[in-house]
């Protein structure tokens, strides 16, 4: 969830800050849209590609988590077993 909020707020700071920047540029209407619309679809490309990124890692993340809980869950098993045939194991005296 935080990492979608980061590449949300990156979204938004990058437009907010190029369209700052194009609008203030000296430049006729015209070039000014032309270079507003190229810097959009480059900057939507690469949010395209961060949260594509994120994407996979977050789908490694998941399955790394998968790993560790059925190992865990095994050697778990393996312990509670242990404690078992130790506890029906007579007492010596």
């Amino acid at each position: 969830m935080a990492l979608k909020n980061l590449v949300k707020g990156l979204v938004i700071g990058g437009v907010v800050g190029m369209a700052v920047g194009v609008l203030y540029a000296p430049k006729s209407g015209c070039e000014t849209r032309d270079d507003l619309a190229k810097s959009t679809k480059k900057l939507y490309g690469q949010a395209k590609e961060r949260y594509e990124q994120a994407l996979l890692d977050a789908e490694g993340l998941v399955e790394r988590g998968k790993e560790e809980y059925s190992e865990n869950k095994q050697r778990l098993n393996k312990a509670i077993h242990a404690g078992v045939e130790a506890f029906k194991e007579p007492v010596k005296t």
